[in-house]
């Protein structure tokens, strides 16, 4: 994670989504909610390129914001997905982030996402996100964390988690893991360790790969050198580096080729994501 879990606390209740501006391809535009008690929430919304393919509703890392994951986003509406991503409370960005305690963070963003899906909306998306925001990208795709008010989105059809957290006392164990329901891409690296782990603590980001009943529909892949932020290519883009560049690039292609098998609604199939595996091999991909 990139930084302690249970940074912010609760508001309830869902109000307006907003009319979209309009942008061209892969520019992104703000816009603003209003979510409960008057929090105003922040938003960034790519533009599909061409015909859209669906919408991909993605959860930034805890302390970051939106547009530090601009590469990824860009690169997946310049491929036809609208993109919709919200600024979280616990963002350093957040201009109000201040104000909210650490317990504010898991509910604050939990209503972040159900906003921007539109409470009344019967349109699919695809839950993404980094760290913190890939644990909610997979909550919202069936898994169980120990902590309340967290449901399971039916209009969920699949998921992409760039290095969620594994087990953590009193927030989320192994066995939340189980009940992930939907197909997933789950990715890390073998450097993805915060200062004080063990070398082999990289491997409790697959739990969410390893825990499910195997059924075919979950791909992963544990990039060489590969650190929690891609040497800050995402998330910190002030690390110095170096840039992992070979191993993003890597990445991004294999998060299109899932990405189209989940064109238009479409949830992946064990076959078409067995075909992405095997043509991934040299990248190391894992079909489960």
């Amino acid at each position: 994670m990139t930084g302690a879990l249970t940074r912010r606390s609760a508001l309830a209740g869902l109000i307006t989504l907003p009319a979209f501006a309009q942008a061209r391809s892969s520019a992104a535009v703000s816009f603003e909610m209003m979510a409960s008690g008057g929090r105003k929430v922040d938003a960034w919304r790519w533009m599909p390129n061409g015909r859209s393919k669906g919408r991909i509703l993605f959860s930034h890392g805890n302390f970051s914001a939106p547009l530090k994951y601009a590469r990824l986003l860009e690169a997946w509406a310049a491929n036809g997905w609208e993109v919709l991503a919200p600024l979280h409370v616990d963002s350093t960005d957040h201009p109000e982030t201040s104000k909210y305690s650490a317990t504010q963070s898991w509910p604050t963003r939990l209503e972040d996402l159900a906003l921007l899906a539109g409470p009344d909306s019967k349109q699919p998306y695809i839950a993404a996100g980094h760290s913190y925001g890939a644990l909610l990208a997979l909550v919202l795709g069936g898994v169980t964390p120990l902590l309340p008010g967290a449901k399971r989105d039916p209009r969920v059809t699949s998921a992409i988690a760039l290095s969620p957290p594994g087990p953590m006392p009193g927030f989320i164990d192994a066995s939340s893991f189980a009940s992930l329901a939907i197909p997933a891409l789950i990715q890390t690296g073998d450097k993805d360790i915060f200062p004080g782990m063990p070398p082999e603590a990289w491997r409790s980001h697959l739990t969410a790969f390893e825990q499910p009943p195997a059924n075919g529909t979950r791909l992963a892949v544990a990039l060489p050198g590969v650190d929690h932020y891609f040497g800050g290519i995402l998330c910190r883009p002030e690390l110095p580096g170096p840039r992992q560049e070979t191993q993003y690039a890597g990445f991004e292609r294999l998060s299109l080729a899932f990405l189209r098998q989940c064109a238009n609604g479409k949830t992946p199939g064990r076959s078409s994501l067995a075909r992405i595996a095997q043509s991934e091999r040299a990248l190391g991909v894992l079909h489960r």
